[in-house]
């Protein structure tokens, strides 16, 4: 009975061995790719349905691999034919209408198997689902502005071509014109939707137009520690260095892009323009290099660049630093500090942290207490103090602000700050774990292996009143002392910050005259004005915006006789048009120079500059000063005298001392009359001959005529008598 058994239970394994499927050991592990376009996915034994008329790319890709198999088909003998690792079924003419298979060999440019190659079937149709087709608007909406030319396509997932009829059937007529059958004309801003039509279904487009819109620059690279691509967006505006946002290493070549953001992006700095190929890139010097065919940026030496991406009628600008491969520690108000109790303690230190040419944070800075101080307290780190409060940095995640109760009143704390790479749980205190770094202070820079600090806990100062900027800038000026003024630097430039940057703070003309004295003064080691053609100016640090008072620069004001022709050309022909005729003409200028970086013409200031030129002697007062800026002529009011004009202006362009014309006579009868009146009137004194009798024969006739009838009148009388 069990030898019956044993029998029948190795019969039912062997049937049920025989029905598994079977796997082969060269059977490749992919896929079947399709599109050209866009790319749909298919695996083995899969039936592709593809519209009559339309061409199609097939691909079939190894997992994890660039290389392709290679495709064939059969013909109606069952012989192979057309072997590529691409197939394009528009080069395959003699190809089955209705259906075939499409095989992969199992390696590369391997043998035909038609029984064991895995294989898709094609089947063309006279219908498709929805998801067939897709619509195309170019340019994508996120980057459409007014005047836009949008055009719209339908594409297809599956095919390289449409061969099916399509319409639009709605647009948003407040926001697109149509200018051809598929191409409108960006005319109003807001949202709107495009519905096109094709075999039966609907497609939609959302469009949106906004002026309103973000534009940030975007450096692409592969990140060794995210072992993919990594990409880093410097915030707009950020003139400080920041590890992850603006920094980079000597050496590094990085991709460049530009992104823009609607409001309503996906991503927190908005989506990549469509077309980065017609972005034009420059930079202020040569700390970089920039390829503008491959979109390349390679930083070249340490230091600063400004980096500008024009795109269409957008200039995007951002500031670049650049460092070597190493640890930094920018300090900024200074390691020694007085606080009061109970009031947060800021080092000011930034921890710049590079490692294989990136940033990294896997770098600590640490507040490690003197030895004497360890012996007093029984802490090794700042942290560790009793009574001590550490407080997240709102504004930088990174960083930490310590905050000292009463009993510390009147103590000074010192201690180093040390870098080194091991995580603040397992700090150690065997200084050669430290690491070496570079301290950023007052524009210079040094290594060192620690620096020094101290923090002293004193009574609370008396609360001050407010300074008066009037005041204290007619005070600094009537007094005139350098040091004094030098002194008061930070507060000058507050004073600046406020008035010309953010606007909180309004002076008269007199306060601005007086601050931009005090700041020549105050920051004449690293501003240097130039005079090239004129007497004296004043206002010109109060007249530029945005003015990085401690950054070395070089600011000229150059005034030089206009020697544009059609300028020259154009000015005159206003004036004679108006009457007035042209003195003298002089080409006004105003440029800024930061360090190394390219000089920047300023052609308007937010503040009048108060300017004097030396003119010849003879000029008289009844001179009237013109003014030509960007096709507008003003009239200014100006003052000669001694040889020198004076006036203000807040443009900078052609000038020119004009006066009016001599009036002429307006009647004329004819030539030789005109000729004859003019040298009687202005060369000939009256005599008798030139005097006119007419006015005494007219009063001769009156009378004349009077004295007759009075005779008349009197014979009547007579004769009536």
């Amino acid at each position: 009975m069990k030898k019956w058994l044993y029998i029948c239970l190795g019969l039912m394994l062997a049937i049920s061995m025989s029905i598994l499927p079977t796997a082969h050991a060269n059977e490749p592990n992919g896929y079947f790719d399709i599109g050209s376009t866009s790319f749909s996915l298919f695996g083995n034994g899969s039936t592709i349905e593809i519209m009559h008329g339309e061409d199609f790319t097939l691909r079939y890709t190894i997992i994890n691999s660039e290389e392709s198999l290679a495709l064939y088909r059969l013909d109606e003998n069952n012989q192979v034919v057309i072997l590529k690792d691409v197939y394009h079924s528009s080069e395959d003419l003699s190809h089955p209408q209705d259906s075939f298979r499409l095989y992969a060999t199992t390696t590369v440019n391997g043998t035909p198997h038609p029984d064991t190659d895995q294989y898709v079937t094609i089947q063309y149709t006279d219908q498709v689902d929805f998801s067939y087709y897709k619509l195309v608007l170019s340019p994508s909406s996120n980057t459409l502005r007014l005047g836009d030319e949008l055009t719209v396509n339908v594409q297809s997932y599956m095919t390289d071509n449409v061969a099916a009829d399509w319409q639009i059937t709605e647009y948003p007529q407040d926001l697109l014109q149509p200018t051809d059958d598929n191409t409108f004309q960006v005319i109003g801003q807001g949202y709107g939707t495009i519905t096109v039509r094709i075999m039966g279904y609907h497609l939609f487009g959302s469009i949106e137009v906004n002026e309103n819109r973000s534009w940030c620059i975007c450096f692409n690279h592969d990140d060794y520690l995210l072992d993919g691509e990594f990409h880093q967006i410097p915030v707009p505006g950020l003139d400080h260095p920041s590890e992850a946002s603006n920094c980079f290493v000597v050496g590094m070549t990085h991709g460049l892009t530009l992104l823009v953001d609607n409001g309503n992006s996906l991503v927190s700095y908005g989506d990549e323009i469509d077309d980065p190929e017609n972005v034009m890139w420059s930079a202020s010097n040569d700390n970089v290099t920039i390829d503008n065919v491959s979109k390349e940026i390679t930083f070249n030496h340490v230091g600063k660049t400004e980096l500008t991406a024009k795109y269409r009628d957008v200039t995007v600008t951002t500031t670049l630093y650049i460092f070597e491969n190493d640890n930094y520690a920018i300090v900024g108000s200074g390691l020694d500090t007085t606080i009061e109790p109970n009031t947060r303690y800021d080092s000011d230190i930034q921890l710049l942290c590079f490692d294989e040419g990136y940033p990294t944070h896997y770098c600590y800075g640490y507040y490690i207490l003197t030895p004497d101080m360890q012996e007093k307290y029984g802490a090794f780190l700042l942290d560790d103090l009793e009574g001590v409060t550490v407080h997240d940095d709102p504004d930088d995640p990174v960083h930490y602000l310590y905050e000292f109760d009463e009993r510390y009143l009147g103590e000074t704390i010192t201690f180093n700050f040390v870098v080194s790479p091991v995580n603040e749980s397992d700090i150690p205190s065997d200084p050669t774990l430290y690491q070496d770094f570079y301290v950023i202070e007052n524009g210079q820079t040094r290594k060192v292996s620690s620096l020094s600090g101290s923090i002293t806990i004193g009574e609370k100062k008396p609360s001050q009143e407010p300074v008066d900027p009037s005041r204290l800038l007619q005070n600094l000026v009537d007094n005139n002392q350098k040091e004094e003024i030098i002194a008061h630097q930070d507060l000058l430039a507050d004073i600046y910050r406020q008035t010309i940057n953010e606007g909180t703070l309004d002076l008269n003309a007199i306060d601005l005259q007086n601050l931009d004295y005090c700041l020549s003064v105050a920051y004449q080691d690293t501003i240097q004005v130039k005079l090239e053609g004129v007497s004296e100016a004043q206002g010109m640090l109060t007249g530029i915006s945005q003015l990085d008072l401690t950054q070395p620069q070089t600011i000229t004001l150059t005034a030089r006789q206009q020697t544009d022709e059609t300028k020259l050309e154009q000015l005159k022909q206003y004036c004679n048009d108006n009457g007035y005729e042209v003195i003298d003409a002089w080409d006004i200028s105003l440029a800024k120079q930061v360090n190394r970086e390219e000089t920047v013409n300023i052609d308007q200031t937010i503040h009048p500059v108060q300017i004097t030129l030396p003119i010849p002697a003879n000029y008289q007062n009844d001179c009237l000063l013109i003014r030509e800026h960007n096709g507008v002529y003003t009239f200014l009011d100006v003052s000669l005298a001694k040889g020198e004009m004076t006036f203000s202006t807040d443009c900078f362009s052609t000038y020119a001392l004009v006066k009016k014309k001599a009036p002429v006579s307006e009647y004329v009868t004819n030539e030789s009359e005109s000729s004859i009146s003019s040298s009687t009137q202005t060369t000939s004194p009256k005599t008798s001959d030139t005097v006119s009798l007419t006015p005494y024969l007219v009063i001769g006739a009156l009378s004349l005529f009077g004295s007759l009838m009075i005779m008349i009148r009197h014979h009547k009388r007579q004769k009536g008598l």
